[in-house]
């Protein structure tokens, strides 16, 4: 049995050209007492053409998740932390090469601190709560808090069936319909309602090595859909945020 469950997911260009990058890339982390789980959707599945990743799920090196609803983003905590109720979660994206101790800092940090999510890269809620408002502060060393939002580029570690069975809950499915391409927000709304703090990991160092080359045209894309996205981003933060004063955190 692995000590944590690592969960990703990918569709389209991203899940034959990178993910198999990223997968093969763990084999560097310090710790290697993880298994990984893959979700995708039947759609993309259809279409996976890599052989790398072919073989890992042909010979069970890989876990994978067909998913009956395309939650996008989602997709990448959704299903795996249904499955896999009795060990901690550690989420991933598809297209960031993690430092060689990502792993170790998250699993050591959640150790000390077992009914938080740990994060490896971690921003305190101020206002909106998002960089368009000025009020976006990267938290160094601090005690767990209500306050923190833990980003999902740099890895984060959930705790064993720390949501309960919110997947059966038909308010959140539609409060991930409202946020269905930002899955980062909707958690952080989640551990406001359950009342789970957040705590940073100190890692290190905060390099993160993204697989995809400074000229390739789809990160051109991707920054530009991300750029254009900002300010419903913040106002979805906003939203989070207003909760959090709500009831007093």
């Amino acid at each position: 049995m692995p000590k944590i469950i690592v969960s990703v997911t990918s569709f389209g260009e991203k899940m034959n050209n990178l993910l198999p990058k990223v997968l093969f890339s763990l084999r560097e982390q310090t710790f290697q007492d993880f298994k990984v789980c893959l979700t995708l959707n039947k759609e993309d599945y259809d279409n996976l053409t890599n052989v790398y990743l072919q073989t890992l799920i042909e010979e069970k090196e890989i876990d994978l998740i067909i998913a009956d609803k395309h939650y996008k983003p989602h997709l990448k905590y959704f299903y795996t932390m249904q499955k896999y109720k009795d060990l901690p979660i550690v989420t991933i994206d598809d297209d960031i090469h993690l430092p060689k101790t990502a792993f170790s800092e998250l699993y050591n940090t959640w150790l000390k601190n077992p009914d938080c999510v740990c994060g490896r890269q971690v921003f305190e809620m101020r206002g909106l709560g998002y960089g368009v408002t000025g009020s976006r502060t990267i938290v160094k060393d601090e005690k767990p808090s209500h306050r923190f939002c833990a980003e999902g580029f740099a890895s984060i570690l959930y705790p064993p069936n720390c949501f309960g069975e919110f997947y059966n809950d038909n308010e959140e499915l539609k409060k991930i319909e409202e946020l269905l391409c930002d899955d980062d927000i909707y958690l952080k709304g989640l551990e406001i309602r359950k009342g789970i703090k957040v705590k940073n990991t100190q890692p290190k160092t905060q390099m993160f090595i993204s697989v995809l080359d400074s000229n390739n045209e789809f990160e051109k894309f991707s920054l530009h859909k991300q750029f254009n996205n900002e300010k419903q981003r913040a106002a979805n933060f906003g939203k989070i945020a207003n909760e959090l004063h709500s009831i007093g955190y």
